[in-house]
């Protein structure tokens, strides 16, 4: 069961992860209840931000209501949650990102690390696609890509990592499953141009969290509930 019946915020993140998850149960065979947010305004914000299309196209009965979407803002600000499993298919997070006043070094490591993404997931998460969303608020950017595949520890492994936090750390500081020169450098390029910057980021894998902030990384193990597949959530600075 899916239940947002108390959820006063779903961000991109979220919303990104919880389409994975639902495409994965779906491919599965796996029936999906789905309890939709008791508060108004989420509901219709779920529904601008696509979630309502993402549902029905899993066969999930959702009760989310009819939008009607203003072009102009998906354009600059918005961009619905999406599967991809190409670089074209992150065309529009990139976009937003361009379009924004965003520090021209970290606008260019974070079109870099979605456009790795885009190509990088049906390789290493081993799932068909992954799914993104983004939008500006309250003078930030804030973006989103997520997969339910099996993992960066799994990823990993084969480099060396044995644990969540471990494989997590070794990511976002270069490590790539591929011995290619050019592989892996997405997530370390957010890191330091986070450090530089300005603005936050977090890597979430299993049970464990790796942070990125311009004074440190920490990476920690613990959540309450664990996710199957990985999600990528970037806080941007806009000025």
């Amino acid at each position: 069961m899916v239940d947002l019946s108390k959820s006063g915020w779903v961000g991109p993140g979220m919303m990104a992860s919880l389409a994975a998850f639902v495409d994965s149960r779906r491919a599965a065979g796996i029936p999906i209840k789905f309890v939709p947010p008791g508060d108004r305004d989420v509901r219709y914000y779920l529904s601008r931000m696509g979630m309502g299309k993402v549902l029905d196209a899993a066969e999930v009965n959702h009760g989310l209501p009819s939008v009607n979407a203003n072009m102009a803002l998906t354009q600059r600000a918005l961009v619905e949650v999406a599967a991809f499993s190409s670089e074209d298919d992150v065309a529009a997070l990139v976009s937003i990102v361009s379009y924004q006043s965003v520090a021209p070094g970290l606008q260019r490591a974070v079109s870099r690390a979605l456009l790795e993404a885009g190509c990088n997931v049906p390789e290493h998460a081993r799932v068909p696609r992954g799914f993104m969303a983004g939008q500006v608020i309250n003078n930030q950017l804030r973006l989103s890509v997520a997969d339910a595949g099996v993992g960066v520890l799994s990823t990993l492994e084969g480099s060396g990592a044995t644990s969540e936090k471990q494989a997590l750390l070794m990511a976002v500081n270069g490590t790539s499953e591929f011995a290619d020169a050019d592989r892996g450098r997405g997530l370390k390029s957010i890191h330091e141009s986070i450090s530089t910057h300005g603005g936050r980021g977090a890597l979430i894998s299993g049970q464990s969290v790796v942070t990125m902030s311009p004074n440190r990384l920490f990476a920690w193990t613990g959540n309450s509930s664990s996710y199957a597949g990985t999600i990528l959530d970037v806080v941007l600075p806009i000025s």
